[in-house]
């Protein structure tokens, strides 16, 4: 039993077809799912900083307030305690005013020191009341600070350096003393950015209020806390794994950053690069930003503080998204895994699916071929209860039906009676290229010897195909039999064929071309009625397409026809074909190369193997092909 080779196997479709759908949905699956967690997580980030930058907005407000409501608490004490008059005509009063103020102070102080009323995220550095010059005549101020580090505000000398006398400081012009004269100015309560306190030898911001009476200025009260502590706290705070936050101020200048130093230069650089968001910031008093710095993705979070600050939160979009990049490569993982599962099953599903269905096919081929020696297989598909059962039932009905018309034995009848030897095996040498389009043919062939040197041949190609053509062989090689017993000249052959065809073998038309080969005159005479080409080829490489024309046998009763003759020698060639063979040459180079390879290969052998290559593509033979070739010893 010949095997069929399939260019695209069934198994291959049905694994290809799982494979394709469990990756499809795999697909789906993980493009919806992390769709899905990309915008939960997207809003959970979102709502997770608005709530991080509301909770310390809120912590850093309350400790702003804090200090804000001490001086306000203790402004009044101040205001009320002043009396201008007593003030300016008794010195004794300047005295008792100030150890009244230095009682109130000292009474803060030790609240402060004790965790008392002021319970503040950032630790307070000091707390003062300055005096106006102006109306006491000199420098006098109230300081008390932790002078110590130890969390203990005690008071302080405030003018102790002899030769840089206190009260020259005293001028609108001098930037350091912005935290006296900003709120006068103001006439209300203000935060001074972070400076330098000489005598503490620490950075502060100050919460300064001017104090007045009427409209007489008694002085101004101020807080002020260590910057360190706030930096400290700032830097503390975690924001994810890699995030920071940072503080500005109301200029959007930047008071404290962790990545920066804000005492050089890389400050305003940096304000250039992210000056576009500042201006966003300054539209709403919080919010969330995404932004690109240097390439890098980020997200910004922001609110204002009550003191016109602005604390900001940055974190890398990396790290936020971090937790979808491990689920895709996650889902990737499962997916991968799934299809390599999926294929296995589909391999195994596919493979047991296909086994019948290929058997199935192979018997099917060979039974279009009438062969008829193998229904095992056929016979274990049955016992399927689906479909591939019912198939096999049928096709095994099918064969056994062939069988009973023993069309199989007719075509193996027919193939023995063709000659695969010259007769005169001493004289020349014959192969052959025979292939019926159906089981039986409608081509046939036949040589005979007519004495030691000299044979008659015919080559011919009856009308339509199968039983009915072949059994036209049949007659029709009876009637050259008979033709041969008369005439020895192809031509005179042909023209008793045609009479004896047109009356046995009624509209039956044969293609035909008949020649006789003369071994002792080294002569060979060729006749055509139908088949009018031949070809002729020298051993000096000479090739020719021959042409001897006549009408079909049985077409008409007086039919002429056209002979050549052709003195041939050793080596000499002579290929007689019927029609079919223009479907094995219809490639146009086989075409083209045709004197080569008549010169240089096998020629059978060649069209044979271009037939098999044909037949292996299962592309169909449209009509019965024979060819003969002889070769002159």
């Amino acid at each position: 039993m010949r095997k069929i080779e399939f260019r695209s196997k069934i198994r291959v479709k049905i694994t290809f077809a799982m494979i394709s759908c469990s990756l499809i949905t795999a697909l789906l699956i993980s493009s919806i799912s992390i769709c899905i967690n990309y915008n939960f997580s997207n809003e959970q980030v979102f709502e997770k900083l608005k709530i991080f930058s509301k909770n310390y907005t809120n912590i850093f407000d309350s400790d702003l307030r804090l200090i804000e409501n001490s001086i306000n608490v203790m402004s009044p004490f101040i205001s009320e305690s002043f009396d201008k008059d007593k003030f300016n005509k008794n010195y004794n009063h300047i005295e008792e005013y100030k150890q009244n103020m230095n009682s109130i102070l000292n009474k803060i102080a030790k609240d402060i020191n004790t965790d008392k009323g002021i319970n503040i995220y950032s630790s307070i550095e000091s707390v003062y009341f300055t005096f106006n010059p102006e109306i006491t005549g000199n420098v006098y101020e109230i300081w008390y600070s932790d002078k110590k580090k130890n969390g203990v505000l005690e008071k302080l000398d405030s003018d102790s350096d002899i030769n840089d006398p206190y009260i020259e400081w005293f001028y609108p012009e001098n930037e350091k003393m912005n935290w006296y004269y900003e709120p006068i100015k103001k006439k209300k309560g203000i935060w001074i950015e972070p400076s330098e306190e000489p005598e503490l030898g620490t950075d502060v911001i100050s919460y300064t209020k001017a104090i007045f009476k009427d409209d007489t200025l008694i002085g101004v009260l101020g807080i002020d806390i260590n910057v360190e502590d706030i930096k400290n706290t700032i830097k503390n705070i975690n924001v994810y794994n890699s995030g920071y936050a940072f503080l500005i101020n109301k200029n959007r200048d930047f008071l404290i950053h962790p990545k920066i130093n804000i005492n050089d230069g890389s400050k305003s650089e940096y304000n250039k690069k992210i000056k576009f968001l500042l201006q966003e910031i300054e539209k709403k008093e919080s919010g969330i930003l995404e932004y690109k710095l240097n390439s890098e993705g980020k997200i910004l979070a922001y609110s204002h503080l009550k003191n016109d600050w602005i604390l900001t939160f940055v974190v890398p979009m990396s790290e936020i998204y971090s937790s979808i990049k491990i689920q895709m490569i996650l889902n990737s993982i499962v997916m991968l895994l799934s299809i390599c599962m999926v294929m296995l099953i589909a391999l195994y599903i596919g493979k047991t699916i296909s086994r019948p269905i290929l058997a199935i096919a192979e018997l099917i081929k060979n039974t279009s071929e009438f062969n008829f020696d193998d229904d095992i297989s056929l016979r274990k598909s049955i016992k399927n209860k689906g479909e591939i059962g019912v198939m096999a039932q049928e096709v095994l009905n099918m064969r056994r039906i062939l069988k009973e018309t023993g069309v199989d034995k007719a075509a193996r009848m027919q193939m023995g009676q063709l000659k695969k030897e010259f007769p005169l095996y001493d004289k020349a040498h014959m192969d052959t290229l025979y292939a019926p389009a159906k089981t039986v043919s409608g081509d046939f062939y036949n040589i005979e010897v007519v004495d030691d040197d000299f044979v008659i041949g015919v080559i011919c190609d009856v009308s339509g195909k199968g039983v009915s053509a072949g059994l036209s062989t049949y007659a029709f090689n009876v009637l050259f039999q008979e033709a041969i017993l008369h005439n020895q000249k192809p031509i005179d052959i042909l023209s008793y064929l045609n009479k004896k065809v047109d009356k046995f073998l009624g509209q039956t038309y044969i293609a035909a071309c008949c020649f006789s080969l003369d071994f002792k005159n080294n002569i060979a005479n060729i006749a055509g009625a139908g088949i009018s080409q031949f070809i002729y080829s020298s051993d000096k490489r000479y090739y020719k397409e021959k042409i001897v024309k006549g009408a079909f046998l049985g077409m008409f009763e007086d039919s002429k026809f056209d002979q050549e003759v052709i003195n041939f020698k050793s080596g000499d060639k002579f290929y007689f074909f019927t029609d079919g063979l223009d479907f094995i040459v219809e490639d146009e180079k086989i075409k083209k190369d045709l004197s080569e390879i008549i010169n240089n290969y096998d020629l059978i052998k060649f069209l044979n193997n271009n037939l098999k290559f044909i037949q292996s593509k299962n592309r169909l033979i449209v009509d019965d092909c024979t060819l003969i070739g002889i070769k002159i010893k």
